[in-house]
């Protein structure tokens, strides 16, 4: 699902409240909305995409390795990019709910054996700054589910902030699937 190496990882009961109750988003409930949406598209057969775990290119990881400039090749977040790509040759779409920055060291740092074009689209722009991860986890959704068929002829272009209503669907939805795949 993410690069050749294997993950390990889990969900804390309190990350989950914090989720049900609109609070910040933790990192490990996008991590495994990301294996809801990959379980799914598992089952529909028909997936251009690849998965970069979220916990490998953090904005700690990104301050951590722009900082240490002791080996240039020493960037985890960049090679974490690298070996996801290199391991998912035959997806065309690569989903990164990254810090900004991380792009900007992947290019600095490594060549790739595929050229990489990174599309930017105007997303809806939040009101406050509690929900930026459930902005991630609709556009995640909305990427994988639909857009990525028509891609790039259907981009977003949408600046408006998401109706609440809207992100607790996208909550309702992943905790239904999460608690019928992964809580037996």
């Amino acid at each position: 699902m993410f690069g050749p190496g294997r993950v390990e990882t889990y969900i804390r009961h309190d990350v989950i409240l914090e989720m049900l109750n609109s609070e910040e988003l933790d990192i490990s409930c996008i991590l495994w909305y990301q294996i809801v949406l990959h379980s799914i598209l598992a089952t529909n057969g028909v997936n251009r995409c690849a998965f970069i775990n979220p916990q490998s290119i953090t904005e700690t990881v990104c301050v951590h390795d722009e900082q240490d400039k002791t080996n240039q090749h020493n960037n985890r977040v960049a090679t974490e990019i690298a070996e996801t790509m290199n391991f998912h040759q035959e997806k065309d779409f690569f989903l990164a709910p990254y810090w900004q920055r991380a792009v900007e060291m992947f290019n600095e740092d490594f060549e790739t054996s595929h050229p990489m074009t990174w599309t930017i689209a105007d997303c809806n722009q939040q009101s406050s700054n509690w929900e930026c991860g459930y902005y991630v986890l609709k556009w995640m959704r909305e990427f994988v589910m639909y857009r990525q068929y028509a891609f790039p002829n259907n981009l977003w272009n949408d600046i408006n902030p998401i109706p609440e209503k809207l992100l607790d669907d996208v909550v309702n939805a992943w905790m239904t699937t999460f608690q019928s795949k992964y809580m037996k």
